[in-house]
Formats: structure tokens, C-alpha cells, sequence
């Protein structure tokens, strides 16, 4: 990568100097701007943006001084790309050169090609640095706001679609699609978020044969598959007929599923040229992708459990077999899920509680129906844990949506960390009928968290 060094200097030996010590060093690429003066100085800085700038403490019009403090705008973090050059050692102008955020302060006579090079290394290696702590600050908060989006929507569309403009708003990227499976493992794109002029391609249905050769490999064991330019990733000529279709160069793909069910793909698209996907972008776009299974998850379960109440009501007025295909549809969703789920009685009896949860526990069903919550086996971790659990559960029976994280017992008591929450239903009349507990398995995700940090 190219770095770009502005040399803000009277003298146009000094200037040439520092040039060629530049150029000794075989490494780096160097773009060079120069400036006599302050005004030409701060001119080039704003309208070319220059990673690295090293000026004269003297100049005609002013001191470098004047650079750096129109530089951060008063603030010393903003000119720490920046190296004071002086005739004469002064240590006034060092102090104040570094509390204006200097990187470095050198002393023209002192000057070589070596001193230069490590000087300036000494900056790139801190601006990298803090371009690194930067990045992962962006990162984390935009996951923190698909979260926070997810939570804000109940249906699936919705999630999708606030999720891929965030990923392509953050990563600057052409096109970003979830591409969902049928069930003949035809897909279709259900969430795309582009940028101009390249066609869009929302609701498309494809039949990719090549995909469908990778379904019971690489994909369901979550690997990524990443192109930066697809003419040279050893391609089948299939894939890069598809891949053409859509204007696509640089090709991203995350799974999205579990092992057992590959429900579909997040997928980024360069259509402008070769892209080289940083590695840094693809741990978290797998993040994400948990995160999407998971909202994905909810999603469902919370339209399935809507689908449930409904039947339930009519079981009561109508009692009729059309009930038991409904009932029978639920369950088959219910034990499906890889979330821990239940239904509850308002004051916190167990009414049912899917197969994820029981194998979790490796309890059976009749060991928790007909107990109050907090006296099941997952609950029993400590006598704060089920107090703050009977607290929540009469929060939620007054109508209050309720979440904590929680450690609870798995089989053979070793703990389970969950992002736990209560979610009340209500009746037609607005009265709360009952509650839906779910529970997310965070093992994973706090493993992720500790080996990327």
C-alpha cells in the first residue's frame, strides 16, 4: 500500500534531501507532496489527505507549530502522523511539539537516511495501530446495532433487510444479499442491499448447481469461501458463468446454519473490480452470521408461537382435526429449534419445553411439565439464580418483556451461559395469557469473542 508523505520545507535543498533518504528505503512506496510554505502546507493537507507529514519548525509565513494546532483543531490526537524538523535543538520546541500530538521531532543536522526511515516507520506502525483499534471499535458497534435491529423486528424480512444495508454501509461493498435455500436446495435472494448502477437482483430465484455440490462439505461446516477476483480462484466454469450474471469480480460467501441445516448464505459482492477480503472483515461477518441464525431462529419460533395461541384458542371454541395438523406443525418447529424454548403459565408453571432444552438439561420432559420454572433442574444452580428468575417470571405475567444473561445446569451440572428472556402473550381482551421463555446458548459466541480478542 501506498503511503503518502507531505514535506512541508522553505528550503528546496532540505526538501530534496529528505527525498532521497525516502527512496533509499526499498520497502515502502512513497508518494510525495511538497510545500514551501504554512498556507501551501495546510492547503495540501486537507485537500490530499497525507498519511505522514514532516515539517520545519521555521517557515515564511509561520511555524510548524501552526500546522500541527490547525491540524487537530486544538486536539492532540489528531496531527500524531506528523514529524518536526528543526535546525537547532531546542527542547521548549519539542515539548511543545509532542503536546501538540508530534509523533517525533528531529533535528536537521542529525538527519540520515537511517534516522529518517525508523522515524517514520515508528508513525506507519502507529497509525496502523490505531487504524486496527479504530476498525474493531466499528466492528464491535456495528454488531451491537444489527442486534439492537433484530431485537427491534419479530419477522424475518425485516431482520434481513436492516442487516445487509449495515453490512454494506460498513464495509463499502457494491452488493450484499442473503441468499435463503428451498427445499429442493434451489435458493432464492431474500435481502439485498446495492449501490449504483449495478443491477439488483432481490427475489431472484437460482438454481446453482455448484453450490449444491459443496452442500454436505465445506459450507455446513461453516468454512468461508472468499474470491478476490473470481477469474483466479480456480472457478468452475458454471460458477463463473452465475457469478457473471450478476457483475460480479470479488465474491465473499459466510454460511448461514448449523451443521445439520444450512439455511442459507451472506454474500458480498465487488462488481467494480478485485477486492482482497481482510481477514479481520471475515471473522466478523461469521459473527454475524451466528447472530443471523440465531434472529432468524426467533423469528420463526415467535410467528410459529403466535400460529400456536391461535390454535390453542380455537381448540377451546372450535375442537376441531384441523387443530392437530397446526399442533402438530409446532412441535415439529419447536424441537427443531437449536434456541432453548418453553411455554409457561403466568405464575411460572411449565407447560412445555422443547427437545433443545431437555437434551441440554438431559432431563426429560415429565421431570420439568407441571413444576414451577425455578424449581426445574436447569434452575437449581443457586438459590439467587432461581430467586432472580421468580422476580422476572412476575414481571413478565404484569405484560413486561424481561432478558438477563444467566448461568444455568446443563447435564451432569456443568453450567451453561444463556442470553435468557420472558416474553408475555396476551389475549384478544389484552390480558396476559402466557409466557414464552427463551434461552441462547452464548458458549459459542463467548469463545469467538475470547479468541478475537
Amino acid at each position: 500500500m501506498q503511503t503518502t508523505i507531505l514535506i512541508v520545507d522553505d528550503s528546496e535543498v532540505d526538501r530534496a534531501t529528505y527525498i532521497r533518504y525516502l527512496h533509499v528505503d526499498p520497502e515502502p512506496s512513497y508518494r510525495i507532496l511538497e510545500a514551501e510554505t504554512l498556507a501551501e502546507g495546510l492547503e495540501l493537507w486537507r485537500s490530499q489527505h497525507p498519511d505522514i507529514v514532516l515539517v520545519d519548525y521555521l517557515l515564511p509565513d509561520g511555524d510548524g507549530l501552526d500546522l500541527l494546532k490547525a491540524m487537530g483543531n486544538g486536539s492532540p490526537d489528531i496531527p500524531q502522523h506528523a514529524i518536526v524538523l528543526t535546525g537547532h535543538g531546542d527542547e521548549r520546541v519539542a515539548v511543545q511539539a509532542m503536546k501538540l500530538g508530534a509523533a517525533d521531532y528531529l533535528v536537521k543536522g542529525d538527519i540520515t537516511a537511517v534516522s529518517l526511515s525508523i522515524s517514520i516507520a515508528r508513525v506507519r506502525d502507529r497509525l496502523a495501530l490505531a487504524h486496527k483499534l479504530q476498525r474493531s471499535r466499528q466492528q464491535e458497534a456495528m454488531i451491537a446495532e444489527i442486534a439492537l435491529q433484530t431485537r427491534k423486528y419479530i419477522d424475518v424480512s425485516s431482520v434481513l433487510k436492516a442487516s445487509v444495508w449495515e453490512v454494506r454501509e460498513f464495509l463499502d461493498v457494491d452488493r450484499v444479499i442473503i441468499y435463503q435455500f428451498n427445499p429442493d436446495m434451489s435458493g432464492t435472494v431474500v435481502a439485498e442491499a446495492i449501490a449504483s448502477p449495478w443491477s439488483p437482483c432481490l427475489n431472484a430465484e437460482i438454481t446453482d448447481t455448484c453450490f449444491q455440490t459443496h452442500l454436505t462439505g465445506d459450507y455446513q461446516e461453516g468454512r468461508v469461501f472468499a474470491a478476490a477476483d473470481i477469474y483466479a480462484a480456480n472457478l468452475t466454469p458454471c460458477h463463473i458463468q452465475l457469478l457473471e450474471q450478476f457483475q460480479v469480480r470479488a465474491n465473499l460467501v459466510i454460511p448461514i446454519g448449523e451443521l445439520q441445516f444450512l439455511w442459507g448464505f451472506l454474500i458480498l459482492h465487488q462488481c467494480s473490480g478485485t477486492r482482497q477480503w481482510e481477514v479481520s472483515d471475515i471473522q466478523l461477518l461469521q459473527r454475524l452470521s451466528i447472530q443471523l441464525a440465531i434472529s432468524i431462529q426467533q423469528a420463526e419460533l415467535f410467528q410459529s408461537l403466535q400460529v400456536l395461541n391461535k390454535s390453542l384458542t380455537r381448540k377451546v371454541k372450535e375442537r376441531t382435526r384441523s387443530l392437530k395438523f397446526s399442533e402438530k406443525r409446532f412441535r415439529s418447529i419447536f424441537d427443531r429449534m437449536f434456541q432453548f424454548v418453553g411455554l409457561l403459565a403466568i405464575d411460572g408453571t411449565v407447560l412445555e419445553m422443547n427437545q433443545a432444552i431437555l437434551t441440554a438439561g438431559g432431563i426429560s420432559a415429565e421431570e420439568a411439565i407441571g413444576l414451577p420454572l425455578w424449581e426445574t433442574h436447569w434452575w437449581q444452580i443457586s438459590s439467587e439464580t432461581q430467586a432472580q428468575l421468580q422476580q422476572a417470571i412476575a414481571r413478565a405475567a404484569q405484560g413486561e418483556f424481561v432478558r438477563y444473561e444467566v448461568n444455568i445446569w446443563g447435564k451432569n451440572q456443568t453450567v451453561i451461559p444463556i442470553d435468557f428472556s420472558l416474553r408475555p402473550t396476551f389475549d384478544k381482551a389484552g390480558q396476559v395469557e402466557f409466557l414464552i421463555p427463551e434461552g441462547r446458548d452464548l458458549t459459542e459466541v463467548k469463545r469467538l469473542a475470547l479468541s478475537h480478542n
